[in-house]
């Protein structure tokens, strides 16, 4: 089974202040029943709030769905 345990983590801070932005990672859609070759991968952000409505989930977003494209065999549909 290709069940992947362990996805990495990330923890986000601002470039010009290194303030704590957030953390982010990869994780399943459903981890008990998904696998590389017919599950989903989801992104999965949480951002402090006062990042909140700043652009900040987009580039959060961006980066890791960038990351998971280069690191795992993920296709598109």
């Amino acid at each position: 089974e290709l069940y992947q345990e362990g996805f990495p983590r990330f923890v986000f801070h601002e470039k010009e202040t290194g303030k704590f932005i957030g953390t982010g990672g990869l994780c399943f859609y459903a981890p008990r029943e998904e696998n590389f070759e017919n599950g989903r991968v989801e992104i999965s952000y949480q951002l402090a709030k006062e990042f909140w409505g700043k652009g900040y989930a987009t580039e959060v977003a961006k980066e890791l769905i960038e990351f998971a494209f280069k690191r795992y065999p993920i296709k598109t549909l």
